[in-house]
């Protein structure tokens, strides 16, 4: 052999691959996902040897072999398939396999396996891989199934199948601290042989940093290193140790359809079985106890799912005259303090006629006060007698003197529901709108902003002079209630 001054990738190719072929039936050709190795196979016939010397190779454009079995082609392609700085000098017991399947269902390893090596209970850094593969069954925690196998191309063109996932989990010691790294989606290959591939694609797209060095590979997160693999003839083994679940603890839960609906969360109980049948879910077994039950048999759910009905949008409640009716409600506190240091504002309608009173008010007492004021008022103008009371309750009408004057006139009072403002619509309405228009009021005229009483005020005259739904076509709240029509010109 010529001497060579200084050893390149493509000199070393070139004399393993002689290496092998002088063999004969001895040599074995490793290959990924094959532990065990492939003999090479039998030589041709005398007949096919002599034709072979008059064949001429297409691609090293010499006599005695076809371009398949050009070595030239094959060192060529073994050093176009390496990086150049993950290039190994010197190991003769290496074999450089390259992948070339091109279906678009299959998953394409790159590797250059170690052919005495025993890494069996090793993981070996992997940066043609696209997930984290084994064939120890035993290292898997709560897998499931594929429904269809996954193909897995190895670099002679052949195709083993992983048929599930799980997770797998690794103790690696870094700075005398222990770490345990756990991979999730790690495939099962029972034809994989005695390799287990860390997918350095995977520990990216999870986060992790991955820095090769020259023999050293540093697995990092967040700047934290929780990892290293060591370069050994080519191959970055990891240093760690797989976490051998035990056998006789169950990573399981087995519980009735019942309490699987409790546990998560009274979920639908089609929900829960969709979780069983499609195996969505890992660690999940249904057991059958008798106790199984339906929607609607949970007592809890009936509970705590309930709603209250639909409260109608329209009013049956029938107001067959002036004042028989009156709702009432208070307004504030608003955060600016009005004219006369007001705070609130409190509002009187007339149910029969829509007619509307609004009264600006420094604290809530005064709202009982200002209503008996308008209700005596009310009656004397209409000779009508007021009748019904409705509000919601709210403590500035609960007074006990406020009660003993509706009882001496034979009034009685409706409290709604309490954080049900539907019942008392008319009244909670009425405030929206009195200060939508006091505001818009206010932005246009520019006026300071607490003269908001006076503007509130002003709605009431408005208010009592536009139509509604609430009357007929033709008819006004004010001319319903003073039976005259209102005079506008004033406004």
């Amino acid at each position: 052999m010529k001497k060579k001054s200084k050893l390149t990738m493509e000199f070393v190719t070139k004399q393993i691959l002689i290496e092998e072929n002088s063999h004969g039936d001895a040599s074995y050709v490793t290959l990924i996902g094959d532990g065990k190795g492939k003999k090479p196979s039998q030589g041709p016939s005398t007949n096919s040897d002599a034709k072979k010397k008059n064949m001429k190779c297409h691609y090293y454009k010499k006599k005695g072999h076809v371009k398949s079995e050009c070595r030239k082609l094959k060192a060529d392609q073994a050093a176009r398939t390496v990086p150049e700085n993950k290039r190994v000098e010197g190991s003769k017991t290496q074999t450089t396999k390259i992948a070339t399947t091109t279906k678009e269902s299959v998953i394409h390893l790159f590797m250059a396996q170690e052919a005495t090596s025993d890494l069996t209970s090793r993981w070996i850094i992997d940066s043609g891989a696209m997930s984290p593969m084994t064939s120890r069954k035993e290292w898997l925690i709560n897998y499931s199934p594929f429904r269809t196998p996954i193909s897995i191309g190895l670099g002679d063109d052949s195709i083993i199948k992983a048929v599930r996932s799980g997770l797998v989990r690794i103790s690696m010691t870094v700075d005398r601290t222990s770490r345990l790294f756990e991979l999730q989606d790690v495939y099962y290959i029972p034809d994989m042989g005695t390799n287990n591939l860390l997918s350095v694609t995977y520990m990216v797209q999870k986060g992790y940093t991955v820095n090769f060095g020259t023999n050293i590979c540093k697995i990092s997160k967040a700047r934290s290193i929780i990892g290293r693999a060591k370069n050994r003839k080519g191959l970055w083994v990891l240093d760690g140790n797989p976490v051998v679940p035990d056998p006789h603890v169950t990573h399981v839960a087995k519980a009735s359809l019942s309490i699987w609906h409790k546990q998560l969360g009274h979920a639908m109980i089609c929900s829960v079985k969709k979780l069983l049948e499609t195996s969505m879910v890992t660690g999940m077994k249904l057991i059958d106890d008798g106790t199984n039950h339906a929607d609607g048999e949970c007592i809890a759910c009936i509970k705590g799912k309930t709603t209250q009905n639909v409260i109608p949008k329209k009013s049956n409640v029938e107001n067959p005259r002036r004042l028989h009716r009156i709702y009432s409600d208070v307004c504030g506190p608003f955060d600016i303090e009005g004219y006369s240091w007001s705070q609130y504002f409190v509002t009187f309608v007339d149910g029969f006629s829509h007619y509307v009173r609004v009264k600006p008010i420094r604290s809530k007492d005064e709202a009982s006060k200002v209503l008996k004021e308008w209700i005596t008022c009310s009656e004397i103008e209409t000779e009508e007698k007021a009748n019904l009371l409705r509000t919601d309750g709210g403590g500035e009408y609960m007074g006990t003197e406020f009660q003993e004057w509706l009882r001496s006139r034979g009034m009685h009072h409706e409290v709604t529901n309490a954080s049900t403002p539907q019942e008392n619509r008319v009244a909670e309405r009425l405030n929206r709108t009195i200060l939508e228009m006091m505001r818009t009021m206010m932005y246009e005229s520019d006026l300071p902003r607490n003269l908001w009483p006076f503007a509130v005020q002003y709605t009431q005259e408005i208010m009592n002079r536009l139509p509604t739904q609430a009357l007929s076509e033709n008819e006004t709240p004010y001319e319903a209630f003073h039976l005259k029509k209102p005079l506008v010109k004033h406004l």
